[in-house]
């Protein structure tokens, strides 16, 4: 009797130890879920704070960058139409009726070897010449002066103009197919412009389009 009685005093008190560990569990499970709940929140409203700040850069940065009332905006080029007609130099009597009077025979060709490698490199990738894509010039100059003048004439003429890698290098672009016919013209009307204006005319290019 005595053994039975101690034998249930010791499950009594294994049962005891078992409720108070996983009260203590449960306990410190609750806790944790309380303090999961706390931290979302405090990251929500964080989150929320973050939005806030990056909304007000947002407009800041906005108001900084409005030209004021009295500024008056930059003009915006042109853009090329989609095949520009070939342009042509104005005839006149000093120049004996020549379209493009600065090119003597031998730059022209010159240009002209150039011009049907760069023609006959693309066909031999596959090129299909009749497809529009954008043709790229490249002129370089001695003086900001003349390319700033050289600028001026090419965008009057329709063509994009953008800067070069060095100050003084400058590219002229449009969308056309590889006419060949229509590609020397604009050739020649942008390497006699470019020398018209003490520029130097270093040639084009093309990417392959098929």
């Amino acid at each position: 009797m005595l053994q039975y009685k101690k034998e249930s005093g010791e499950t009594m008190k294994k049962l005891l130890t078992g409720v108070v560990i996983l009260g203590g569990i449960a306990a410190a499970v609750a806790y944790k879920l309380k303090k999961d709940e706390e931290h979302k929140k405090m990251l929500d409203l964080e989150l929320d704070l973050l939005e806030d700040e990056i909304a007000e850069g947002v407009e800041e940065a906005k108001k900084d960058n409005e030209p004021a009332s009295n500024e008056e905006e930059p003009p915006v080029p042109p853009a090329a139409p989609s095949e520009p007609e070939a342009p042509a130099e104005e005839k006149n009597e000093e120049t004996g009726g020549d379209e493009y009077p600065f090119l003597d025979s031998d730059t022209r060709t010159e240009i002209d070897t150039a011009s049907e490698n760069v023609y006959h490199e693309l066909l031999n990738e596959g090129d299909q010449a009749d497809e529009e894509r954008p043709i790229q010039h490249f002129v370089d100059f001695k003086t900001e002066e003349d390319l700033n003048a050289f600028r001026k004439n090419m965008i009057e003429k329709g063509y994009v103009v953008t800067s070069g890698e060095n100050p003084l290098d400058i590219t002229v672009l449009h969308i056309a197919p590889l006419d060949r016919t229509k590609l020397v013209s604009h050739i020649y009307y942008i390497a006699n412009q470019a020398l018209r204006h003490n520029g130097n005319y270093k040639g084009w290019k093309s990417r392959v389009t098929y």
